[in-house]
């Protein structure tokens, strides 16, 4: 029986975006003050999203904490040296 997924008021979309934009927007404040920074808890796909948005973002990191189904992602500097 193939999945159904059902978006209401294009909720998924709607936050893939945020997700984007806070994910950028953390990383340029980690850049700003080298303090690591980290994100709510997040399932296993939004953690994909936010690391693939990550890479493209040049001297920042993310790596992941906790167990179970939501996980806290720290965005950090790479370390250079």
């Amino acid at each position: 029986m193939p999945a159904v997924i059902v978006d209401v008021g294009n909720y998924k979309q709607r936050r893939e975006n945020f997700l984007r934009k806070k994910s950028m927007a953390i990383a340029k404040v980690v850049k700003e003050t080298g303090r690591e920074m980290m994100l709510d808890p997040l399932t296993d796909k939004e953690r994909k999203l936010v690391e693939q948005t990550l890479a493209g973002i040049d001297g920042v990191r993310s790596y992941t904490i906790g167990t179970g189904y939501r996980k806290n992602v720290i965005i950090a500097l790479i370390d250079v040296s």
